[in-house]
């Protein structure tokens, strides 16, 4: 019985040190960051083109 528990710590011990995975985690993490950061920024990049759209479009209508 004390063999399986000791097993059974040493199992458990090596399966929360390992950090196998950990890499892959830290990728999404970033990925979904900059994902994120994306996202804020979209509204004010299309909400200044558009205003550079309207610009260009008065001008050539001569509404200046």
């Amino acid at each position: 019985m004390a063999f399986m528990l000791r097993s059974l710590v040493f199992h458990l011990k090596a399966r929360f040190l390992d950090e196998e995975g950990q890499d892959l985690v830290e990728y999404a993490l970033i990925v979904a960051l900059l994902s994120f950061c994306a996202v804020a920024t979209m509204q004010n990049v299309a909400t200044s083109i558009a205003a550079a759209y309207n610009n260009l479009a008065g001008t050539f209508n001569g509404e200046v």
